[in-house]
């Protein structure tokens, strides 16, 4: 599994990539579930003054 997101130019961005036989590893899926929280993103937005932008799922 790995998520890639990128909807605006940026010169780095975040990648979560595991090998295939981890995916539904609850380690990974709990991260997974955590970094895509509105509760998140919004710590994200408040605590980066835009110079992090937080990811969303595109799935």
């Amino acid at each position: 599994m790995a998520i890639i997101i990128c909807l605006v130019e940026a010169s780095y961005a975040n990648i979560i990539a595991v090998r295939a036989e981890d995916a539904n590893n609850p380690a990974v899926q709990a991260l997974v579930e955590v970094l895509l929280s509105e509760e998140t993103q919004q710590w994200i937005l408040d605590n980066y003054n835009g110079a992090v932008i937080p990811v969303i799922d595109l799935g």
